[in-house]
């Protein structure tokens, strides 16, 4: 693959990951420091990745980057996931559910 269209198809695949950090971000991490006057721990994007990763099956030593390793068909399937997760975090947040019964409840959904 030549080095532009390697970078055009990282960059894409940003879009996804981007999508679901912000989204964290917004309805988790400004709310802890808000509300809770707590500093972001990282603790959330750690959380829902891990819990991607899992439903996807995807079993990668720390500080590897997906992007980097996984085949087409599975980005695919990870920038799907980021985005239906990112979906329902903001579904659940907007409803006035707490974060963390929010994360249970997509926890559950996703077994």
């Amino acid at each position: 693959m030549s080095k532009i269209k390697e970078y055009y198809k990282r960059e894409d695949a940003k879009v996804f990951r981007i999508k679901l950090t912000d989204v964290i971000k917004k309805y988790i991490v400004d709310y802890r420091f808000g509300v809770e006057k707590k500093f972001n721990d990282g603790k959330y994007y750690y959380h829902y990745t891990t819990l991607i990763y899992k439903k996807l099956g995807i079993d990668l030593p720390t500080g590897t980057n997906p992007r980097d390793v996984l085949d087409k068909r599975m980005l695919v399937r990870l920038e799907d996931m980021e985005d239906k997760v990112a979906d329902m975090i903001e579904l659940k947040a907007k409803k006035g559910l707490h974060y963390k019964d929010a994360f249970k409840e997509i926890k559950e959904e996703m077994k």
